[in-house]
């Protein structure tokens, strides 16, 4: 499934085969998604980050897959401004990045809470919506943006931050919060955050849970960490690359505003191989690696491309242009069939 960017109010779910036709669904009136969901284990219930930009609350809305995924229920997201949600190796806590960012929809993406932003971490018990835990990152650190996560082999949660103060300045950016403790930030060298432009856009591990790659489409770059050690194992320089999913081989597949797929990882030298590039479109922000499809070769991957570029006539049309686009091991560039009227 995909959600509409941020603040998109539609969402669409879809059969990536093309044998059914796909299911929109949009938030309540005084709602918009902030692009991201996680599903229960079962799939029966879809967890999907909300703004109440009425009331500047961040939430999470339910909704029931079964049911042409109406909203049942929702509960505080534990901030403001709640982008990413994942669910937790235990099947029942929902992790929640609060970027603490109040914005509405009349004002664009302008911060309305400057003064007062706090980001936080959030564990929510997903069955009851009550508040497990709440992390901030303290008065030193407010400005910095918790966007998105991964969950390492140990089952530790990695973050990464989006700066919302001053140009001139390089704070850490890269975090881990680990199971009953307290979020910490890496310590990154001076070009490293020099290279992360005060962004990093998208936090992914590796099949095995061993390295973290965190990316900045601002910066033109890929890191990769060791999971356990928390040293940078090396870097890949990518203009305008940010999506970032894992492959088999424990090295990750990349994309980027030029409309490329690359591979990438910290055994490659600093050189990521291009494997596919399609000049029509522009890679946005995220790719998914979807398990359990095509050849016994490799995974599936859907990654969205925007900016308004002209695609195929038969290309799933979301927002400006955009269109959903599959990937694949056995057959690279295969489009969704479907438009939104």
């Amino acid at each position: 499934m995909a959600f509409a960017r941020r603040p998109g109010t539609f969402a669409v779910t879809f059969d990536v085969e093309g044998r059914r036709a796909p299911e929109f669904f949009s938030s309540p009136e005084d709602r918009h998604f902030y692009g991201h969901g996680a599903y229960s284990p079962d799939g029966k219930l879809l967890y999907a980050t909300e703004n109440d930009f009425d009331n500047g609350r961040g939430f999470i809305g339910v909704y029931d897959t079964t049911d042409g995924y109406r909203r049942i229920a929702e509960f505080a997201s534990g901030g403001v401004g709640s982008h990413e949600v994942l669910l937790a190796p235990d099947g029942r806590t929902l992790i929640v990045a609060n970027g603490g960012m109040e914005t509405h929809p009349d004002y664009g993406r302008t911060i309305l809470n400057l003064p007062t932003m706090k980001p936080t971490l959030a564990l929510i018990e997903r069955l009851t919506g009550d508040l497990v835990a709440c992390h901030d990152l303290g008065e030193s650190e407010r400005l910095s943006s918790i966007r998105h996560m991964t969950i390492d082999g140990i089952g530790a949660v990695w973050f990464g931050c989006q700066f919302q103060g001053s140009k001139s300045k390089r704070p850490q950016l890269v975090g881990r919060l680990k199971r009953d403790g307290e979020p910490e930030l890496m310590s990154a060298p001076m070009d490293i955050l020099h290279g992360f432009n005060n962004y990093v856009g998208s936090v992914m591990a590796s099949c095995n849970g061993d390295v973290i790659a965190t990316s900045s489409p601002r910066g033109g770059q890929v890191v990769y960490w060791d999971a356990a050690s928390d040293e940078i194992l090396g870097r890949d320089r990518v203009v305008d690359g940010c999506g970032v999913t894992p492959r088999p081989d424990n090295d990750f597949l990349i994309s980027d505003g030029a409309g490329q797929l690359l591979t990438g990882g910290p055994g490659d030298g600093g050189a990521p191989s291009v494997i596919k590039r399609n000049s029509r479109v522009s890679w946005d922000n995220h790719i998914v690696g979807v398990s359990g499809l095509g050849p016994a070769t490799g995974r599936r991957y859907l990654t969205l491309g925007s900016q308004g570029t002209k695609l195929r006539p038969d290309g799933l049309d979301f927002v400006g242009g955009s269109s959903l686009v599959m990937y694949s091991n056995d057959q690279a560039g295969k489009y969704v069939r479907y438009r939104k009227k």
